[in-house]
């Protein structure tokens, strides 16, 4: 059944019980702008392609995912050829382990950002628990493959959990990709940040720009301007800000 991707003009498929969520809409519009002169994007770990049609609204650079589910590869390249975007996007069913991109100019990517804890429930769905979890890949690869892949100063655009922030400065400094910009998210503004966002650039010089947090929502289901502004008054869609 197609569904309208919210603030967009696009409509696509989505596998049962793997609807898109509301991180990769956040880290779409952290990502302000994108260069004219960036004429390929990479995303590691696309999914149904949700990320790679919001950023497309923002460039006119080829945008490639790569997902290692074949079933979510098989939803988002049908959902690129039923919004005719064959010539922009392209989804590839390849384990990112296996690239060997290089001089890459920007890779995004919206991760498993969960451990493999004894103890914790994961979901009993195959597909969500390896969206979900670091069962294919962990941070220590991701960190590793992107800054292998990217040209100096090259890009990438992160979205993760805050209470592994340490871990990305440790592996980000051990790989020449160093954070220039991060925004913590919360969902209420009494409460802690649930998700950052993040931009490393590879080579880059040190500092670190903390921009305004993003808070969600004011009360139970009442969203705030900001979140109200990014939805662009669609709200038709389901949001999941389950941790």
């Amino acid at each position: 059944m197609k569904t309208n991707l919210v603030g967009t003009p696009f409509t696509i498929d989505q596998l049962e019980g793997n609807n898109y969520n509301l991180d990769s809409i956040l880290l779409s519009h952290f990502i302000k702008s994108i260069p004219k002169s960036i004429n390929k994007i990479y995303d590691f770990g696309s999914g149904q392609g949700v990320l790679m049609f919001y950023l497309h609204l923002k460039t006119e650079a080829k945008i490639i995912g790569y997902e290692i589910q074949e079933s979510l590869d098989s939803i988002a390249k049908e959902n690129i050829k039923s919004n005719n975007l064959l010539s922009h996007l392209e989804s590839i069913h390849q384990d990112i382990k296996a690239l060997k991109i290089q001089q890459a100019e920007m890779i995004v990517s919206n991760p498993p950002y969960f451990k493999l804890t004894k103890g914790i429930p994961v979901s009993e769905l195959e597909s969500r628990k390896i969206a979900r979890h670091e069962i294919h890949i962990q941070l220590t690869d991701l960190i590793d493959i992107a800054s292998k892949s990217l040209r100096t100063k090259g890009i990438f655009y992160l979205s993760y959990r805050p209470d592994r922030l340490q871990e990305v400065v440790v592996l980000g400094e051990k790989n020449n990709l160093l954070i220039k910009e991060i925004q913590f998210v919360h969902p209420y503004d009494s409460e802690c940040a649930n998700l950052m966002l993040i931009k490393m650039v590879k080579d880059a010089r040190p500092g670190i720009k903390i921009l305004k947090p993003l808070i969600l929502y004011k009360s139970k289901q009442v969203m705030t301007k900001e979140l109200e502004s990014i939805y662009k008054g669609e709200l038709d869609v389901t949001i999941n800000t389950e941790s």
